[in-house]
């Protein structure tokens, strides 16, 4: 932005509400390096796309999370809550999330998953070691987030992850495709037959699945398990 001179010989840059002081671009473009991030999500390309640099990819998103940040009110006496870990690093560091599950949005997070970690977390947000006002609590089978729940809310019912329990019912699939593929032929190469929903098999696929159900064999039998569980949701 221009500059001038003020009363005592300073030099000033004129102040603008479409801009932050000292950056090189506007909140308007701010808003659409976001609006790219939120569909590419790569911030090489979105710099590519936009003709700017990474650098100021970064620096927007750096201060729009230090904005919302700030705006933000810690969520008090929320009730039901989901746990859940985040991958941030290629070595596979990790960090714990709070979820508030009524108003679906993320209350704080930790680094780490271990059982100290989520501990930590429920601590730096209430300044208390237990949570009595929890009544439900959404995780995984993650071993270490089931224990530190137990003692923090023990009153609290802990719901299973649908993906997580989908998850293991098609390891459970599979597991009978290689026991019961010793006896029958049938199911020799049709792993991803029997792990397939009906309306994802292909032509071929489906009159697969059609003689091994015909058959009545065991993996038929728990591929309709997990269907009938579906439609439980």
């Amino acid at each position: 932005m221009p500059r001038y001179i003020d009363e005592d010989g300073k030099a000033k840059v004129i102040e603008v509400k479409f801009a932050d002081k000292n950056k090189g671009y506007t909140h308007l473009f701010s808003q659409k390096i976001i609006e790219c991030l939120q569909a590419v999500r790569v911030q090489k390309v979105v710099a590519e796309l936009l003709q700017t640099t990474a650098h100021i990819v970064r620096s927007v998103m750096d201060n729009s999370v230090e904005k919302a940040l700030e705006k933000r009110e810690i969520i008090q006496g929320f009730k039901n809550i989901s746990l859940d870990e985040k991958a941030y690093t290629k070595e596979n560091k990790y960090a714990t999330i709070l979820i508030d599950s009524d108003k679906n949005c993320v209350v704080e997070l930790m680094e780490w998953r271990k059982e100290k970690s989520v501990k930590a977390l429920f601590y730096a947000v209430t300044s208390e070691e237990t949570q009595p006002q929890i009544e439900r609590v959404n995780i995984d089978r993650w071993k270490p987030y089931i224990h530190a729940m137990n003692e923090i809310a023990p009153q609290a019912i802990i719901v299973r992850d649908k993906f997580h329990l989908i998850k293991k019912l098609s390891e459970a699939i599979d597991k009978t495709r290689r026991e019961e593929v010793k006896n029958n032929p049938i199911l020799l190469n049709q792993k991803y037959t029997v792990l397939k929903n009906a309306e994802n098999r292909n032509q071929h696929q489906q009159k697969a699945f059609e003689k091994i159900n015909q058959a009545n064999l065991k993996t038929a039998q728990v591929w309709s398990v997990r269907k009938n569980f579906k439609s439980m949701f």
